[in-house]
């Protein structure tokens, strides 16, 4: 073996580069002409869930396992197709709470992130 290839043999691959930039916290735009922003998500897998009565933005949810919880939890803005995504890992502890287990980043959100945008019809 060369002295190089020992080297090589050692190194974990070299990570993918980002197909999509997101914003903070997992905010994204779409772009779902000429379907509207709710017939798009549900193409991809998510369900309508209602909206929320204090911002207006349209809830939806696309369950792991076939369950309630875990699930993937979008909040979307339909004038602007601004999304939010974010995956709760259990219902709310107190009923009346809205606060929950929700994961804002890391590897899951953001490949279900990258599912969603990829799945835009190109011009």
């Amino acid at each position: 073996m060369h002295d190089s290839s020992r080297r090589d043999a050692g190194r974990a691959n070299p990570p993918k580069a980002k197909q999509f930039a997101f914003g903070p916290d997992m905010k994204f735009n779409l772009n779902p002409d000429p379907d509207t922003l709710s017939s798009f998500l549900r193409q991809a897998g998510y369900a309508p869930e209602g909206q929320d009565p204090r911002t207006g933005e349209l809830r939806f949810t696309r369950s792991l396992t076939g369950r309630r919880y875990p699930r993937f939890h979008l909040y979307c803005h339909e004038e602007t197709n601004s999304c939010n995504l974010h995956l709760d890992q259990k219902q709310p502890s107190y009923q009346g709470n809205s606060a929950h287990s929700g994961e804002y980043e890391g590897t899951l959100v953001e490949l279900e992130a990258e599912r969603i945008v990829s799945k835009q019809k190109t011009p």
